[in-house]
């Protein structure tokens, strides 16, 4: 074991090092009941089952600095099912998310932001994993590195929301392989925004097999099998991006109830645009 915080107790931690002496059955920081973490800076959390686990209405302020590497879960939140039981991490930078099962995971009612800086690398599951079947709040990602992931994040929403709940900016996914990867992958009623990211050397960019909606703005996928692949969906809105040399498609649309692509640029895929059993509808654009 490593440290409990329990009781609403403040937490900090600078320039520490916690393993495991048990190869992945440790619980190397747990809080609960109402505890924090206020700052964790140049800290490194490695072996454990539990890098750092989070209960409900508990926090982590700020992460910065840290090495977050070999556990099978990095961080693990788990909140209740509304805002009163929330688990939230509210700023992770320049903090590295390495080999880890699951880099970051999110069950129930739990809230996540990673910052600039912050890697996250060769976890073998998911980068960022959303539980199916939880009240998932929002992870926002902006200015972050996704390097070989099995996949790196996998968004899952219960409930239908007017705003977004997996917000991606200005950050950049990458895979060792164009066969086995996928950056994005949509799922449930999760809503999702994508802006000024890039993708690249995946099996897929961005997939969405969901009722929930998928915006992608300023963006680039290239030398990928699909940039993006929409098998089902709640709307998909694609602007201003570049799909470049994917090697079987650029975009994939099956069933959706609206889809609106406007002002991209296609060169050098196999096809640009393929269509699988789609019936446009009044709602649906091209341009």
């Amino acid at each position: 074991g490593g440290l409990l915080a329990s009781g609403g107790v403040d937490v900090k931690l600078s320039d520490s090092q916690i393993t495991s002496g048990l190869v992945k059955k440790d619980t190397l920081i747990s809080l609960k009941d109402a505890s924090k973490i206020s700052a964790m800076e140049k800290t490194s959390l490695t072996g454990g089952l539990y890098g750092i686990l989070l209960g409900e209405t508990t926090q982590i302020i700020s992460i910065s600095a840290s090495d977050i590497s070999k556990n099978s879960y990095g961080i693990y939140l788990s909140g209740g099912v509304n805002d009163s039981k929330l688990a939230k991490v509210s700023s992770i930078k320049t903090t590295t998310f390495k080999e880890n099962t699951y880099g970051l995971y999110l069950k129930n009612r739990a809230e996540v932001t990673v910052g600039e800086g912050t890697i996250f690398e060769a976890n073998t599951s998911y980068g960022i994993y959303s539980v199916q079947d939880s009240y998932l709040k929002k992870i926002t990602i902006q200015d972050a590195e996704f390097n070989n992931n099995a996949v790196g994040i996998l968004s899952y929403a219960k409930t239908l929301s007017s705003d977004s709940d997996l917000i991606i900016k200005k950050s950049k996914f990458s895979g060792l392989s164009a066969l086995t990867q996928t950056a994005v992958s949509i799922t449930g009623k999760s809503t999702v925004s994508v802006e000024d990211t890039s993708f690249s050397a995946l099996l897929t960019g961005i997939k969405v097999v969901s009722t929930g909606k998928l915006s992608v703005i300023d963006s680039t996928f290239s030398n990928s099998k699909v940039g993006v692949k929409a098998t089902t969906s709640g709307g998909v809105q694609l602007y201003r991006n570049k799909f470049v040399s994917n090697t079987k498609y650029g975009i994939s649309v099956g069933e959706s109830t609206s889809t609106d692509v406007r002002n991209n640029i296609f060169d050098g895929n196999k096809t640009g645009i393929y269509f699988d059993g789609y019936k446009l509808d009044s709602d649906s654009y091209f341009e």
